[in-house]
């Protein structure tokens, strides 16, 4: 499992001001230039609160988004073709994840986006091997 919710407490106003001074232009632009295009945002446990979270705020962009779980992506198959896809992971090393990213190249999208809060990841290795994805990782410190 994660690490203890209580470690990351004591680090909350560390996170918080970490989090404000990251630029986020890139991912935003990107995120943003085809917001036509449906997004589908996966993530799994706690990061499935940061996906959903995500979709209210690309909604109020015009976007279609939905936050979706792994199995919920798997089963989403038809509605991938054409759509973006993003996922979320605080490690990059959810076998779930890891398993819906594959899942996804297999099924076309237009783009696939990953944000992982810990560099060198399996997820971020995983997305410099395709050429329709692109990767943002950061280390939170929490």
């Amino acid at each position: 499992m994660g690490k203890p919710f209580e470690k990351e407490l004591y680090k909350i106003e560390d996170t918080f001001q970490w989090a404000i001074k990251q630029d986020i232009s890139e991912l935003r632009s990107e995120l943003l230039y085809n917001k036509l295009i449906p997004l589908f945002i996966v993530g799994s446990g706690g990061s499935l609160s940061a996906c959903q979270y995500a979709a209210i705020l690309f909604q109020q962009y015009g976007v279609m988004a939905k936050a979706v779980t792994p199995l919920e992506l798997f089963y989403s198959k038809n509605a991938l073709r054409n759509s973006n896809i993003l996922f979320i992971s605080a490690s990059g090393k959810n076998t779930d994840i890891l398993f819906a990213y594959k899942t996804a190249i297999n099924l076309e999208p237009n783009r696939i986006y990953s944000l992982c809060m810990k560099r060198n990841s399996p997820l971020a290795k995983l997305a410099t091997e395709i050429s329709i994805s692109k990767h943002y990782e950061f280390d939170i410190p929490s």
